[in-house]
């Protein structure tokens, strides 16, 4: 998605981000809860890419997430969210490394 701004950092800080979508999740219709487990900032092929492992329980279940997001030389917003049950994450999870590796790559 196109974006105004050239960097992550331009919006928050990983920290700020991560408050933001907590506080996104946790205002869902049917959200008993949202965590974030934790964050990170780590640099793909130049951009800062940020890091959300976080989990919502709600009405619907408890769902892991797992979710990485780049701004391109373009002012492209890309993200990869890994979803998955919090009983089935480990399982969902375990091919992310190989898909961020590729990312890497482009």
């Amino acid at each position: 998605d196109p974006v105004t701004i050239g960097a992550l950092s331009d919006f928050g800080s990983v920290e700020e981000v991560a408050d933001k979508i907590i506080a996104l999740e946790r205002d869902k219709e049917g959200v008993l809860n949202a965590e974030l487990r934790r964050s990170g900032k780590t640099m793909v092929t130049g951009h800062e890419c940020y890091t959300f492992d976080y989990t919502s329980n709600s009405t619907r279940g408890n769902i892991h997430y797992l979710s990485n997001l780049v701004i391109d030389n373009d002012k492209n917003l890309h993200t990869f969210t890994i979803q998955a049950k919090q009983e089935d994450f480990d399982e969902v999870s375990s091919g992310f490394g190989r898909h961020t590796s590729f990312h890497r790559r482009r």
